[in-house]
């Protein structure tokens, strides 16, 4: 039982050092912004391919209504990368 006991305390030891020396600060600081080129620009159906419209037609006696339904306006998943 002390076998186990002191596998324990090691073990916790252990992740507590890890913890400890994994939280340091390098003195770097971000600011949040940042400048040149922007990441990422608006490209047209045209040029992509993709054409995409969440049209909608809501339905009160139905599921396809927002109150019943919460992934109704989001397009329930649909992303560039289902195309």
């Amino acid at each position: 039982m002390n076998i186990l006991k002191s596998k324990g305390t090691f073990l916790a030891a252990i992740v507590m050092l890890a913890v400890v020396f994994s939280c340091k600060n390098d003195g770097a600081v971000e600011t949040g912004s940042t400048q040149g080129e922007p990441l990422f620009t608006v490209l047209s159906s045209s040029e992509t391919g993709v054409d995409f419209s969440n049209d909608l037609e809501e339905n009160p006696l139905t599921n396809h209504n927002v109150l019943s339904y919460q992934h109704y306006y989001n397009g329930a998943g649909v992303a560039v990368g289902d195309v």
